[in-house]
């Protein structure tokens, strides 16, 4: 009994000391994803919350301050780094992360909140999990049921609000990803009253319904200015009515600045790298990602656009024709909200083959048979043969010759059956992606 009074007291004592430090500064800590962390020139909803909360003491916590940037390379790790749109500043900390996942976060969040001893969780978290194949929706609930647990364990008064996912513009990879947002969502909404409590409440912020993803995002599903006003008023509006902090929110103003339209790179550059071509340009404020356009100079082949665009800035081109002359040019883009006009042109020429050496025999016990030969190139992923007729003193012109045979592989020789002629002239190159090493100034001769 002593034991259960002991208890009831410590949790009350946990109760009022934390309502009266939330009463005088309270400490929120977003924990989100791409949505949340904004890339570099966003505002963020962030802001917004923290402009509409300002009178209030709300201290923002965390430890990342920084939007995500284009990187000067693909580096696989996030980047904290980004700047906000010019002329803003305000209380940035926070816990979201580019590409983030709940089925991360949920393991991670008990140090952060013991560290930061947040009075409120922010968390705008599911939409990878989902959209990635992490988890069913099932699996998802399950993990946010975790991250409740981490976090209370290490602050047991904290208060969690909670966002639905968003739905996005459809894709055509992923045609059952809407119907899975629209279970958890439900799933969601049933499920946290149960893990509510009086000491830890969790409420659920619908920023899913009043989102509309062809209006309020500008690639789909990261917001642009106004889809920035949509997700900070849901989570203004829970914590004034659920918690009484700040007040309601003000409508979404009817004039917003104007999107950010960056223009093309200043400079690139390309540059040879073994087989490949290095690309590289110069880093463009506010870019999502860049067209990559390339074409085959040599072969007199028009411009073509990459299929992936490209999250930084520079790109190895890769699978290219030996020996042949490449240019790019790039096209900065905004999400699927603007696209710049194009850089200036690089021109750069993949290194070239080591052109074979080749010769010709023949057996009289099979006769009207010839089989060529050659020396494997290094770096080499098929040769060609070309054979012409004529048998007199002066050898046929190269000119003359045609393709006999191709799709050797890594193959060094080949026979030509059925030759009916007392002779005939052959020559192989060796190519790479369809770059050929030179045609030879003469070929050789095989007598049948």
């Amino acid at each position: 009994m002593a034991l259960v009074a002991m208890t009831l007291l410590a949790n009350l004592l946990v109760l009022v000391h934390g309502s009266a430090a939330q009463a005088a500064a309270p400490k929120l800590m977003v924990v989100g994803d791409s949505i949340s962390q904004g890339i570099e020139g966003d505002y963020t909803w962030r802001y917004r919350l923290a402009t509409h909360l300002s009178g209030t003491g709300a201290d923002f916590v965390g430890p990342w301050t920084g939007t995500t940037k284009v990187p000067a390379e693909f580096d696989g790790g996030g980047s904290h780094t980004g700047a906000y749109r010019p002329g803003i500043s305000f209380d940035s900390a926070n816990l979201a992360q580019w590409g983030w996942q709940m089925h991360q976060a949920k393991d991670v969040v008990g140090g952060h909140v013991s560290t930061y001893q947040p009075d409120y969780l922010l968390v705008e978290l599911g939409f990878n999990d989902l959209g990635w194949g992490v988890n069913e929706p099932a699996g998802l609930l399950n993990d946010f049921e975790w991250f409740v647990y981490h976090a209370r364990a290490a602050k047991p008064d904290v208060r969690i609000l909670v966002a639905n996912v968003l739905h996005r513009t459809p894709l055509e990879v992923h045609p059952d990803l809407p119907q899975k947002i629209t279970n958890y969502n439900a799933m969601l909404a049933a499920r946290v009253p149960q893990l509510s409590s009086d000491i830890s409440p969790i409420r659920v912020v619908d920023i899913d319904s009043p989102f509309d993803e062809n209006r309020d995002a500008y690639d789909g599903l990261h917001p642009n200015i106004r889809g920035e006003y949509v997700i900070a008023n849901a989570f203004a509006a829970t914590l004034n009515s659920s918690f009484g902090l700040g007040g309601a929110p003000a409508p979404i103003p009817t004039s917003l600045p104007a999107p950010l339209k960056p223009g093309a790179p200043t400079s690139i550059t390309a540059v040879p790298v073994g087989d490949k071509i290095k690309v590289s340009w110069s880093h463009v404020f506010g870019a999502t990602d860049y067209e990559f356009w390339q074409r085959d100079a040599t072969a007199g082949a028009p411009f073509t656009k990459g299929i992936y665009n490209i999250g930084a800035d520079s790109w190895t081109a890769d699978l290219l024709p030996a020996g042949h002359t490449m240019q790019f040019y790039v096209r900065t883009r905004r999400g699927d909200s603007h696209t710049s006009g194009a850089s200036a042109t690089a021109t750069a020429t993949v290194r070239a083959l080591t052109a074979p050496r080749f010769w010709v025999t023949t057996n009289p016990a099979e006769p009207y048979t010839v089989t060529v030969h050659w020396d494997a190139v290094a770096g080499a992923d098929d040769y060609n043969v070309y054979g012409a007729s004529g048998c007199g003193s002066v050898p046929p012109a190269i000119s003359s010759y045609t393709l006999q045979q191709f799709m050797l592989g890594g193959k060094t020789s080949w026979t030509q059956e059925f030759i009916f002629e007392p002779c005939k002239n052959y020559f192989v190159t060796a190519s790479r992606y369809g770059g050929e090493t030179p045609k030879p100034a003469a070929g050789v001769r095989a007598w049948l």
